[in-house]
């Protein structure tokens, strides 16, 4: 396995400081031919105030060992606002995109899986994608082929923590309600936006289940594939629900089949 890490912000000239660690399935091959594998980008959670660690190489190695490349997104969080986050990840999924063939990914099975505001951020990039270049004068390939979100904070009225006051924090009163009619996810899907496999649980009061359920529902409404699960036990944050993330308890048994179950949605699309 190869691991390397590029700075996304200063290859693409970006504010902040965004990394992408990437970690490169070798080839073990006795010949050179070409091989390509699918790519998943992962984006944690933290309010937009951290990173989280669970929720970052514990994911990119399950994926690592179901035959994707994976690349973990340290993007900026708190005080820098929205777009920041946005852009970057945007660009890291440009940065895969068009280095396909030296990654050797196919360009056409690029995923991303968001927690919680990691969740929020990935949403925002699958309900913005269509939109982005011409909003902020760019030219990225930034569509995934589909997306994860897993407990994602989608709308400010699911939320009892402060990911939005983190996500706007440069803005005034008018421009932050003018801003939550696109950052209120469930507000914002359209027909362009990729499948979505969503996960939450029942428990969750962190970042309620209303949330992912309403996601859902436009989703419904718009004719988008989608997958939703939710768990009836489970707190917030519970990541690959196992030991390797969590203290145990045997509710997470079924929980952590989340993953399983991605990789089967992932491997779905068409």
């Amino acid at each position: 396995m190869i691991v390397e890490k590029v700075n996304i912000s200063e290859r693409y000239k970006l504010e902040g400081s965004a990394t992408l660690t990437c970690y490169i399935h070798d080839s073990y091959r006795d010949n050179t031919a070409d091989y390509v594998m699918p790519a998943v980008i992962i984006a944690p959670g933290g309010a937009y105030a951290f990173i989280s660690k669970r929720e970052s190489e514990p994911i990119a190695s399950y994926f690592l060992a179901n035959g994707y490349n994976a690349f973990v997104l340290d993007y900026s969080v708190a005080p820098h606002c929205y777009p920041t986050q946005l852009l970057q990840l945007a660009c890291a999924t440009d940065y895969v995109k068009s280095n396909a063939a030296q990654l050797h990914i196919d360009a056409s099975r690029v995923f991303t899986v968001g927690f919680s505001a990691g969740g929020h951020l990935v949403g925002s990039l699958a309900t913005q994608h269509n939109t982005l270049n011409a909003s902020f004068g760019v030219e990225l390939d930034c569509k995934p082929a589909a997306v994860a979100l897993c407990y994602p904070v989608i709308n400010s009225r699911y939320v009892s923590g402060n990911s939005f006051d983190n996500l706007l924090s440069g803005y005034g009163s008018e421009e932050r309600d003018e801003l939550l009619g696109k950052l209120n996810l469930d507000n914002a899907v359209t027909c362009d936006v990729p499948p979505c496999f969503i996960w939450t649980t029942a428990q969750d009061t962190a970042v309620l289940p209303q949330g992912a359920l309403s996601f859902a529902t436009e989703l419904l409404n718009c004719g988008v594939m989608c997958e939703l699960h939710m768990y009836p036990r489970g707190w917030h944050g519970l990541a690959t629900a196992d030991e390797q993330t969590n203290e145990y308890q045997p509710f997470m048994d079924k929980v952590h089949t989340w993953l399983a179950m991605c990789d089967d949605f992932f491997k779905s699309v068409n």
